[in-house]
């Protein structure tokens, strides 16, 4: 959750226990123009991983629910909690 500029994600490829990461962003545009950093490198190919490793981007919110994610087993959160303490003040603001 909030993965939109892929770095983290790129990080989590190198964990050769993973099998599957899934990165979910509100910012679509963002997933968009960030999704080649996730793209096999030279390295990739010379250093195999011992298990595939399958790489998925979902435009979402954490706020929605999102069957897609049912499977997950584990989840991290990247500058999201910032906008989840913002946005009461945010609200608040807008009723003013």
């Amino acid at each position: 959750m909030g993965c939109a500029e892929c770095r983290a994600l790129r990080i989590y490829r190198n964990v050769d226990t993973l099998q599957r990461i899934v990165g979910v962003d509100i910012d679509r545009q963002s997933l968009v123009d960030h999704a080649s950093r996730l793209f096999p490198s030279a390295s990739d190919y010379l250093f195999r991983r011992s298990r595939p490793l399958t790489v998925e981007l979902y435009n979402g919110s954490l706020a929605d629910y999102d069957e897609r994610l049912q499977s997950v087993e584990a989840v991290t959160l990247i500058e999201v909690l910032v906008c989840c303490v913002l946005l009461p003040y945010k609200i608040a603001l807008m009723k003013l």
